[in-house]
């Protein structure tokens, strides 16, 4: 499940990375600003992107 999350958060990184459509630009940014002045969204988002996420769910399954 790690080798999926490491995947899946590289090629979201690379995609953002290369957008040079604005509109998709600014998507993005929308959704960092919304998630982060959201307290249980930034925590979500934080779980999620240091893999602490993905290492509770192998846990639940186990």
């Amino acid at each position: 499940m790690a080798v999926e999350h490491v995947q899946q958060q590289t090629i979201a990184n690379i995609q953002r990375l290369e957008a040079t459509d604005p509109e998709a630009q600014r998507a993005f940014q929308a959704r960092l600003t919304e998630a982060a002045s959201d307290p249980v969204r930034a925590s979500a988002w934080l779980l999620n992107t240091s893999m602490i996420g993905s290492l509770q769910r192998v846990e639940a399954i186990q």
